[in-house]
């Protein structure tokens, strides 16, 4: 992959993901690669390639045939991921704390 494809492929996947955060699409809701090809002012390679790297990352769910659908959160997954996110910010400033010591 060129190094073109390739940032146009993040651009992509920023740009769909933050509209993913944001609540553009409604829950449950078809993603096909040809109507996101113009919303997002891309080709279809990155916008497939977007599209199944935030299947990946658990934005989207990858249907067998249909190509993708916006995933559902309930609330108690909202909840967990928030947990998740303190845990890990915890841990890292605590790491962080930790090499900055040895480095000085």
């Amino acid at each position: 992959m060129s190094f073109d494809a390739r940032t146009q492929t993040e651009r992509v996947v920023l740009t769909l993901r933050e509209m993913l955060l944001r609540g553009d699409f409604k829950p449950g809701e078809r993603l096909a690669e040809l109507s996101l090809v113009p919303l997002l002012k891309a080709s279809r390679t990155p916008v497939r390639l977007a599209l199944d790297r935030l299947a990946h990352e658990g934005l989207l769910e990858a249907q067998e045939t249909t190509g993708f659908r916006v995933r559902a959160f309930a609330l108690d997954d909202i909840w967990d991921a928030i947990e998740i996110r303190g845990v890990l910010e915890g841990t890292a400033a605590r790491m962080g704390r930790r090499a900055a010591g040895k480095a000085g």
